[in-house]
């Protein structure tokens, strides 16, 4: 076998080079990642539109409690914050219209599980219309378990302690965000909080 040996100078050269050409792909795959973000946004923008056009805001009781809309560029900002991407695997408990999964799908496996299916509908055909990967299932969070998940998130319609707590103190293995008014009703361990216009979320780990 033939060995071409290089001057230091020419490896550095090769090396660099190399180097270049990895950036040049991050900064490729975080230039579609915002593209198709706001894809996603606009998608959402005209669905609440719609809803209006209907006279509906973007608000829903259903079977198993109340679903209101987090706000996209918080949820994008709060990802790129935390590095959702070093995650393997994303779950939404109570995905509603699916917005927070298919964001999360541009930097990690993400699924949404949804007990209504007029929003479990709307999840999947934005998904498909944006051609991206993500999965939903129409089913009672409490009976899913979110051991295989090392991120979840949470817009929880009342306290945790009231039910949800038990189960993440139970099953939780990897990292717990909480998003909206309920932030301080978990006996879990806070590690982190995130402040994004005035919003907070905040992370947990489960230590028991």
């Amino acid at each position: 076998m033939l060995k071409i040996k290089y001057s230091k100078k020419v490896a550095q050269i090769l090396a660099n080079r190399e180097q270049d050409k990895i950036s040049r792909k991050a900064a490729e795959r975080v230039g579609q990642r915002h593209g198709q973000f706001r894809q996603i946004k606009e998608e959402y923008s005209r669905y609440h539109r719609e809803l209006l056009r209907q006279g509906r805001l973007p608000v829903k009781s259903t079977e198993k409690g109340f679903w209101g809309v987090s706000v996209c560029d918080e949820v994008f900002e709060l990802f790129q914050k935390i590095g959702l991407s070093q995650y393997r695997n994303f779950i939404d408990l109570g995905s509603g219209d699916g917005r927070v999964v298919l964001i999360a799908s541009l930097f990690t496996n993400a699924t949404g599980v949804e007990c209504d299916q007029e929003l479990l509908s709307k999840s999947i055909e934005i998904k498909h219309k944006l051609g991206l990967s993500a999965s939903f299932l129409k089913e009672d969070f409490y009976k899913h378990g979110i051991a295989p998940y090392d991120m979840v998130f949470s817009f929880p319609d009342e306290p945790l302690y009231r039910g949800l707590d038990a189960k993440l103190r139970k099953e939780l293995q990897g990292r717990l965000i909480v998003y909206g008014p309920f932030l301080n009703t978990t006996k879990l361990q806070r590690e982190a909080s995130v402040a994004i216009n005035g919003n907070i979320f905040h992370l947990y780990k489960n230590y028991s």
